[in-house]
């Protein structure tokens, strides 16, 4: 078994875990590298959204992967690619990719089944509305390495010729395991050797700290030994492209070795210790290089291998150690790679997982068992290996929760990452950046996450439970579900600042309405911080309390939905009758017209449901039946998309009528012996089922109805 199949084995216990049926999993090298760039490299935690996003088209290659990559704001495609297709040329295959994918953009072509998946994507409703089509990635994901080095370096090279070579990468087995073993590193390297000039050494600070000469082929030796080991996992995670950098770079160390010592800054190395084997060679113990990654990677990767004998080919590089304590000065660390990288050209959301108010909040986090990825591919740690799936979260993701709730600004946190990450809101959404005075609201963000989950589950229920027939009824409201998690969280969120917020006396809610009231309650409500320790004075710590907090949830998204945003849209609509959903949930005013609707509901429609955030609203209890009923629903909506051609039977959809009468009759199904066999006779005989289909849905339900009336 190769390493790649045992980080494949990973993925394949994660989702087996969540209960996927098993034959969804089976699938060839191309489909399985799929699944694994999807899952380490672009950090998409959920196995079953990976399942849902791999696509079967007509041409080859047959099953292709889509993905939205929110820190590039792009599309990925991920296409597995066979020696076969490999052989007739990169720009070839790229060029027909291209244009298939601007097809599918607009529904055409063989690509077109692909549209499914993407058009649910920000960034494609964005491009869409302003005329555009989205910017997007092709990873090509060779299944084998039949080629020799040189004929791969042929067929790299071969990139630079196509127009827009950004926009298209190839990955053999052997990068997509460097890459993975990359992101899954540990903290640092345990122990290393390097070897430096004889006699030029200054030591710093009491901890002797030490500025020495590193051969350059020292440097390349601890790139090829420790590259995917830890060796760069204090710096940034990614190392970022610069063509132009690079090429400076590898021409001063092939031209101008004699003078690369002042070209280049240097390395900056941090290690827990480290002692001197003799005056040329140190030991260094626990060590990650936090700033010179581009060099290293240069002189590592694309400079010619130097043999540390012929001294006339080997040159020297500006190299700092910087001797502390990983464990009892993270804070050090953290500040180190934060001062080190400011001059690199990257975005605010990469730069932001240095910052130390960053690392505060991710400590304060996990103490509350919450996991906050900071870095693409960070790993779980061993102590949240148990959490549920609402419980982790990234930093665009609680930075968008966050902005849309205190702010009152969905919109703009929906559709602008600066609005997130920017100099502008940074204080205000994140805190100041430092350790000692930061002191987050812990609770606060976990009720933000749990109502994100909630609002996705209520979200899908409504689409599960709606017939084919009924889209075109409520393709309003669908417009409004797919794209109106920041406002329902930002409206929520309103409800609890006017009803039990510690500053409610200051919105006054009663009729007769006017204008000014109106301004001044909107203007209280964008300024109001309340919730330091939550939004929920109830439990919601124990699984059994969330599930009734959830059900309680959906009542109330219900009447926000009815009473507040779809009002405020179809009055927005009768002045603009081009409106679309997804513009209606980006501009402020149209926010504020929801806010509005709120505040004139407040002693009407929605007069009771303020308990929900303390003691509770009365919901009945959903029975075993109508639990059985909206599991069967959620087969339906995902589909169970077949990865085995010729599976006519996944096809069939049930209808809802169908899904209560199974549920109605699961107890009686369950209790008797041959339970799958009494199940096919009512599918074959009551919903005209073909035996085909029998066997397969008939298995699915039978999941359900045993999971729910044990």
């Amino acid at each position: 078994m190769t390493k790649l199949d045992d980080f494949f084995e990973k993925y394949l216990l994660t989702l087996k875990e969540l209960g996927d049926p098993e034959d969804d999993i089976v699938c060839d090298a191309g489909e399985k590298y799929v699944r694994l760039y999807a899952y380490y490299v672009l950090g998409e935690k959920d196995p079953e959204k990976i399942e849902e996003s791999i696509v079967e088209v007509s041409s080859e290659p047959h099953s292709i992967g889509v993905f939205e990559n929110e820190y590039d704001d792009c599309i990925e495609f991920l296409v597995p690619v066979q020696n076969t297709l490999l052989s007739i040329g990169l720009p070839q295959i790229y060029t027909k990719l291209k244009n298939a994918i601007r097809d599918a953009f607009s529904g055409k072509g063989w690509l077109a089944p692909l549209k499914d998946v993407f058009e649910d994507f920000q960034v494609f409703q964005d491009a869409q509305e302003n005329g555009k089509n989205p910017s997007f990635h092709i990873i090509l994901l060779a299944e084998t390495e039949e080629c020799d080095s040189q004929k791969k370096n042929a067929m790299l090279q071969s990139l630079t010729a196509l127009a827009n070579k950004k926009n298209c990468k190839i990955f053999f087995p052997s990068e997509l395991l460097d890459r993975i073993e990359e992101l899954t590193a540990g903290p640092y390297v345990e122990e290393g050797i390097i070897s430096v000039e004889h006699g030029n050494k200054l030591f710093y600070g009491e901890e002797k700290s030490l500025v020495v000469n590193l051969w350059a082929s020292s440097l390349q030796n601890i790139y090829r030994k420790y590259k995917n080991k830890g060796l760069f996992e204090q710096n940034l995670r990614y190392q970022i492209p610069g063509k132009n950098v690079d090429a400076a770079i590898l021409e001063s160390a092939e031209q101008a070795k004699s003078d690369f010592w002042y070209f280049n800054n240097g390395i900056n190395i941090v290690c827990e210790n480290y002692s001197f084997i003799s005056q040329s060679e140190i030991k260094l113990e626990k060590f990650s290089i936090i700033n010179g990654c581009q060099t290293t990677n240069v002189i590592g990767k694309k400079l010619s291998p130097i043999n540390p004998e012929d001294k006339e080919k080997d040159f020297l590089i500006l190299c700092k150690i910087i001797r502390t304590n990983f464990s009892n000065k993270e804070d050090f660390v953290s500040a180190l790679a934060a001062a080190a990288n400011q001059q690199k050209p990257i975005k605010e959301s990469d730069l932001i997982a240095n910052k130390l108010n960053q690392r505060v909040l991710k400590k304060q986090l996990e103490a509350a068992r919450i996991f906050y990825e900071l870095k693409r591919g960070q790993k779980l740690p061993q102590k949240l290996s148990d959490i549920e799936k609402w419980a982790k979260t990234k930093s665009v993701e609680l930075g968008t929760l966050i902005f849309s709730a205190l702010a009152q600004k969905p919109g703009p946190a929906r559709t602008s990452k600066s609005s997130i990450f920017g100099k502008k809101n940074s204080i205000a959404i994140w805190g100041e950046d430092n350790l000692k005075t930061t002191k987050y609201h812990i609770n606060f963000y976990r009720d933000l996450l749990l109502i994100k989950f909630f609002f996705e589950n209520w979200r899908n229920l409504r689409f599960w439970e709606e017939e084919e027939s009924e889209k075109k009824n409520n393709s309003e409201r669908d417009g409004l579900l797919k794209n109106g998690l920041c406002e329902m969280v930002a409206t929520l969120v309103a409800f609890a600042k006017c009803t039990i917020g510690d500053n409610a006396h200051l919105i006054e809610t009663s009729p007769p309405f006017s204008i000014i009231k109106d301004d001044i309650n909107i203007e209280n409500l964008e300024k109001l911080d309340d919730f330091s320790e939550g939004i929920f004075s109830r439990p919601v710590e124990s699984f059994r309390d969330r599930e009734q907090v959830q059900r309680e949830a959906f009542l109330v998204f219900d009447r926000l939905m009815n009473h507040c945003v779809l009002p405020a849209f179809k009055e927005a609509k009768l002045e603009n009758p081009t409106l679309a959903p997804s513009n209606f949930l980006k501009a402020p005013k149209y926010h504020v017209s929801v806010l509005k609707k709120l505040l004139h509901s407040i002693d009407g429609e929605l007069a009771g449901l303020d308990a929900f955030f303390s003691k509770g609203i009365v919901v009945a209890p959903s029975s075993p039946e109508e639990r059985a009923r909206v599991g069967l629903l959620q087969l339906r909506f995902k589909k169970l998309k077949s990865r085995k051609e010729g599976n006519k039977a996944r096809k069939l959809i049930f209808s809802n009528k169908q899904a209560e009468n199974v549920a109605n009759a699961g107890k009686a199904i369950v209790s008797k012996l041959g339970a799958f066999q009494v199940l096919e006779k009512l599918l074959l005989e009551k919903f005209d089922f073909s035996p085909a289909q029998c066997d397969f849905w008939g298995k699915e339900f039978l999941k359900v109805l045993r999971k729910n009336f044990r």
